[in-house]
């Protein structure tokens, strides 16, 4: 049983209510016995260690609630980070650079057979505005298979053995894929990637994965996972043997539209899930200009972006996994994308009393709405929204790619976060990773500091859509996502209060310690030998 700690002399914010500021707080048994306000002194069990919290803020743990865990752990691990900020701007600024990056990268003494991996690439910010060609790859790096990917997920480009170990023949192939011919060839690419791995790269790549998010005040991760229907999808496997002694908590949602095929993963969710990207995409990006608008992307010769699906042939699968039970969750961009997926939610909720909603399905990204979409979503239907702000704030300052892409008028649509929350909407804080990095403080930047301004929410709002709401949309607000008397243990300690630093300094902010059922998360890797017998010889989790 986890010992008793009395945390003292501090600015405890139970997320209860915008009221809910506590000076103390009473934990054992991996869970919160009591909170306490000025002057109020409780009776402190036998041997209960006493923390002076010298003035630092605890806030509950944050719940990431769109992420692609283990692409994202196997990507940190064995790939290298193409794009970040230098000196105030994007940097590389041309392909020629993007290609030395990898070059670097793959003579760092790294195994020559295993495929050279670059992520996170910001075409916008390309002097080309393109990812390197086939011919450019096979140029620098002969004979390796080389795979870059962009920032926003929907866009890839290959040297010739890649496309080769893709099934796709290179002959006369630019080498590089977007949108939906990208989208299809995920699990493909997942897959050699995953071959070039041991054992230990992998279990190694998730405990490293887990700490990098916990130390960013992470406690739980939605994580979404798999494609092409496997019933017997090995990497999933581990990622629910891996979750039992993972610093973290995890939430799976399975990519899968056959609901059959999740069957035999059923028994390991503490709830029925289903979905999230891949084949619950109904469209693509802004930066490929695949998102589906109604108008054409400015400057294209009538290019309104893919829907993947028509309502019509996604409708059945909606109607399938809310028949069984399932919480729904999928990818929706532009107005397009959107209403296919709303107007599937409406034929399976059309008879549930207004605004109500009880299988918690939700829309994801929801990044272009139109009004009378949000008004759908929210008040009639009652859906869930899960956001990354905090792409959108980065895009304002560095890429500019939604400047080059859209329309005023589409830029002013995006995520209107006021509006869904004036309508009590649930709004739920993600980062997409490994589109971005973790960090809950980038995505509640964007919230409190919108690039539509009046479309900002208050740092109070922006805080429950990581912590309380978060919870909700797993099922798990009365035990997590507030602090108060019987729930979880699960906070953080920060030197600074978010409640008063200015609105453009909440980026950066990173908690001193994080604690997850009563224990501060230290990083002790595992050798995955011992991490494996740990695994198995642990009771069973529910992911």
């Amino acid at each position: 049983m986890t010992a008793a700690a009395y945390l003292t002399n501090g600015r405890i914010y139970s997320m209860e209510a915008e009221t809910g500021v506590y000076t103390s707080m009473l934990i054992s048994g991996g869970l919160v016995q009591s909170l306490h306000r000025q002057g109020e002194s409780p009776d402190l069990p036998r041997g209960c260690r006493v923390i002076d919290l010298e003035g630092k803020t605890v806030l509950p743990g944050f719940t990431d609630c769109h992420a692609h865990f283990l692409p994202s752990a196997i990507l940190h691990s064995t790939g290298c980070s193409v794009s970040r900020v230098s000196g105030g701007k994007l940097t590389p600024e041309a392909v020629a650079a993007v290609i030395e990056i990898l070059v670097r990268f793959a003579g760092e003494g790294r195994n020559k057979k295993a495929p050279v991996i670059g992520f996170n690439c910001i075409v916008p910010s390309l002097r080309e505005r393109r990812l390197p060609f086939r011919e450019e790859l096979d140029k620098a790096l002969p004979g390796r298979q080389v795979v870059i990917l962009g920032m926003d997920g929907h866009a890839s480009s290959y040297s010739s053995p890649a496309l080769e170990a893709l099934g796709i023949d290179p002959a006369g192939h630019e080498g590089i894929l977007i949108g939906e011919e990208h989208d299809m060839h995920i699990g493909r690419l997942t897959d050699l990637v995953m071959k070039s791995l041991s054992f230990r790269d992998i279990l190694t790549a998730l405990q490293e994965f887990s700490f990098h998010a916990a130390f960013r005040g992470i406690t739980c991760v939605h994580c979404l996972e798999g494609s092409e229907d496997k019933p017997n999808n090995l990497a999933i496997r581990l990622l629910i043997l891996a979750a039992r002694i993972l610093p973290i908590r995890l939430k799976l949602y399975l990519q899968y539209k056959d609901t059959e095929a999740v069957r035999p993963f059923v028994k390991h969710l503490s709830h029925p899930r289903l979905g999230g990207c891949q084949a619950w995409e109904m469209d693509g990006s802004v930066g490929s200009q695949t998102a589906a608008f109604f108008e054409a992307y400015p400057g294209t010769n009538d290019n309104r972006g893919v829907c993947y699906y028509t309502t019509e042939e996604i409708l059945p699968y909606v109607e399938k996994a809310h028949r069984e039970g399932f919480q729904l969750t999928a990818h929706g961009i532009g107005p397009r994308g959107i209403e296919t997926l709303l107007a599937a939610y409406e034929q399976v909720l059309k008879h549930e009393p207004p605004g109500t909603n009880p299988h918690r399905h939700r829309i994801d990204h929801f990044e272009f709405p139109r009004v009378d979409q949000v008004k759908r979503a929210i008040e009639d239907l009652g859906l869930l929204v899960t956001v990354q702000p905090g792409y959108t704030w980065m895009d304002q300052r560095y890429q500019q790619a939604y400047r080059q892409y859209l329309s005023p008028e589409q830029i002013q649509s995006q995520v209107p976060l006021k509006r869904i929350a004036d309508l009590g909407g649930i709004i739920c804080g993600s980062s997409d990773t490994p589109v971005q990095d973790p960090d809950p403080f980038l995505q509640i930047q964007g919230m409190v500091d919108f690039p539509v301004a009046e479309q900002s929410l208050s740092m109070y709002q922006a805080l429950r859509t990581y912590t309380y709401n978060g919870a909700y949309s797993g099922f798990e607000e009365n035990t997590r996502g507030t602090l108060g008397p019987g729930k979880a243990a699960d906070f953080i300690i920060l030197s600074k209060d978010p409640f008063t630093l200015p609105k453009g300094a909440v980026a950066g902010t990173a908690p001193e310690e994080t604690w997850i059922a009563g224990k501060t998360v230290v990083k002790r890797l595992l050798p995955a030998w011992l991490f494996l017998l740990k695994a198995l010889l642990s009771p069973k989790k529910k992911v």
